[in-house]
């Protein structure tokens, strides 16, 4: 299932993406993040919600291409999880207009993870972000992919 369209979102939606966003933010100890979501028809992610982001930020990553130079665009065109320990460091962000957002968003570091349905098909990445750099633990990891695995069986149930 994917989700619904921009029109048929309702408040127990984005309850459920501010939840799962917050959970994964507590479970990397992250001081930001986004949860996006595939709008298959333009094969883009959408941010249906954020956490200490300003308009700048929001405006400049609300509709994310896989040919885009970001983390969650590269996520999305693999369907894995990337990592960026330190966003000056990057062979995918840095040079890029993407990385001028981040800097000025006082992001240092990001990961975006897939989420994919019973049937494979990905329907939507949670980033999380931090303001000096991040080297995830092996614990952090494994608890990020089973709150992934536990949201994306949440929104394909509604």
């Amino acid at each position: 299932m994917t989700p619904p369209d921009r029109d048929r979102f309702d408040q127990p939606w984005y309850s459920l993406f501010e939840v799962l966003l917050q959970e994964a933010m507590a479970v990397t100890s992250a001081d930001r993040g986004t949860f996006q979501v595939i709008e298959r028809s333009m094969r883009s992610l959408r941010i249906v919600a954020s956490r200490g982001f300003g308009s700048d930020f929001l405006g400049f990553f609300s509709a994310v291409r896989e040919s885009d130079d970001c983390a969650c665009g590269r996520s999305l065109k693999q369907g894995q999880r990337i990592i960026v320990a330190d966003i000056s460091d990057s062979e995918i962000i840095n040079g890029t207009q993407s990385s001028d957002v981040l800097r000025d968003a006082k992001v240092r570091a990001v990961q975006s993870t897939p989420l994919f349905n019973r049937q494979g098909h990905l329907i939507g990445v949670i980033s999380t972000h931090w303001a000096s750099e991040w080297r995830p633990s092996d614990e952090a990891l494994s608890r990020l992919d089973a709150l992934c695995f536990r949201a994306a069986r949440e929104i394909s149930s509604i």
